[in-house]
Parts: structure tokens; sequence; C-alpha cells
């Protein structure tokens, strides 16, 4: 994915939609039962869900419309603006892989910000020998 298909979903949680406890069936909605979840654009005020992964299972349906709410024209912005930092630590392990990637994607993963102001950048005098 690339970062602009991240959207912030908090304020239209706050605003026109809620997340119900009981779907449209009126089973009880838990979120630890749920193995696969399926949003379709054309119908945002409802989520599908199945507490298993089998095809054959047909998907429950949870609205997510808040009672009174006539209008759900709204604007959805993006989560965040600017690519999010990893760790440091995490940074040094891709760096440490390196000598398995291949040369074209090296400097994708040195130019990878990370927590820290000061970025590790790969040394080949000082990657492992066969």
């Amino acid at each position: 994915m690339k970062q602009n298909e991240f959207l912030n979903f908090a304020k239209i949680v706050k605003g026109p939609l809620v997340l119900r406890k009981v779907n449209e069936e009126g089973d009880k909605f838990l979120w630890h039962d749920i193995s696969w979840v399926r949003y379709c654009a054309s119908m945002i005020s409802k989520m599908f869900y199945k507490t298993n992964l089998s095809e054959d299972e047909p998907f429950k349906t949870l609205n997510l419309i808040r009672r009174g709410t006539r209008n759900l024209e709204f604007a959805l912005e993006q989560a965040y603006n600017e690519p999010l930092p990893i760790s440091k630590e995490k940074k040094k392990d891709l760096i440490d892989l390196l000598p398995l990637i291949p040369d074209i994607y090296h400097d994708f993963y040195k130019n990878i910000k990370s927590n820290e102001s000061e970025d590790l950048y790969y040394d080949p005098d000082l990657s492992e020998s066969d």
C-alpha cells in the first residue's frame, strides 16, 4: 500500500459512524472473534466480517451508521503526512541484511528514516564474510 492510502477514520467514528456491539442479525459482535474483515467503498456505513476463514460462510454485516444520522457525506483525511520512522533497532536489522539483498534495493533501505536522528548506514567493509 502507498502512504496516501492510509486514512484516518477517528473523526467519522466520533461523528456519523459508531461501532456497534450487535450485528444486523442480532448476534453479539466481538473483535477477538473476527477472522476476516471486508469494507466496500459503495457501502461505507457497513462492515462485513467472518468469524472464520471459510470461503463458503457468508459475511455477517455490522451497521456502523449512528442513529439519527441523515447526512453521510464526509471527507477522510490521510492518516500520516510523512513516512513513519522505524525503530533504530529495526533499521539496524535491515542494514545487517543488505548483503543478502540485491544492490539495486540498497538505497531504499539505507534511506529509511528511523526514530534516532543519527541513521545507520551500510558499510560493506563491516559485512560478514562467507
